[in-house]
């Protein structure tokens, strides 16, 4: 608060509050700034004094940074099962869409040859798709959407001619 309030305003020339009467609320806030600075100055005196078992504390805990930054997770949201796998279909920059409905239908008929399969989506470009595959409630499969999506990656990579990776919703949305 004083430092938004009134070190601004006692920096300009000629602007200074002066807190004529100790009475009300001037009193509180200097008794209040008198209590923490007591407090902090016993803390402050204690900390000194023990001197050695600070450092110690202080080595244990940057030895720690080590084991503490390689076991925590990479991500901020573990990865989950939303039931839903998308897909990119990159393509040669030449190609037509007359050219690409071919590969279109074979990663259709591969998405809708999955056991899980519950719905599709694609939208085809001369340069490239984007489509994907919904796959049914968690209740009515047998698997995780993490061995759905590993196993139409492998199918798709047999399809010649184009590249049509899958991969995962992310778990947090992407921010701009």
């Amino acid at each position: 608060m004083v430092a938004l309030t009134l070190s601004p305003m006692d920096a300009v020339p000629g602007c200074s509050i002066r807190f004529t009467s100790r009475a009300g609320l001037p009193r509180h806030i200097d008794s209040g700034f008198d209590w923490f600075k007591r407090v902090y100055g016993r803390m402050l005196a204690a900390t000194l004094r023990a001197r050695g078992a600070v450092y110690v504390g202080w080595l244990m805990l940057t030895l720690a940074v080590v084991p503490l930054y390689m076991f925590s997770p990479k991500e901020l949201a573990p990865n989950e099962d939303q039931g839903v796998v998308f897909g990119a279909m990159l393509v040669p920059p030449n190609a037509t869409l007359e050219q690409l409905d071919p590969f279109r239908a074979e990663v259709t008929r591969i998405f809708k040859e999955t056991p899980e399969f519950d719905n599709t989506f694609q939208i085809t470009f001369p340069f490239q798709g984007f489509g994907g595959m919904l796959v049914k409630p968690w209740d009515q499969r047998s698997r995780q959407i993490f061995a759905i999506a590993n196993e139409t990656n492998f199918k798709l990579a047999n399809i010649a001619g184009v590249r049509a990776p899958v991969f995962l919703p992310l778990p947090c949305p992407a921010r701009a």
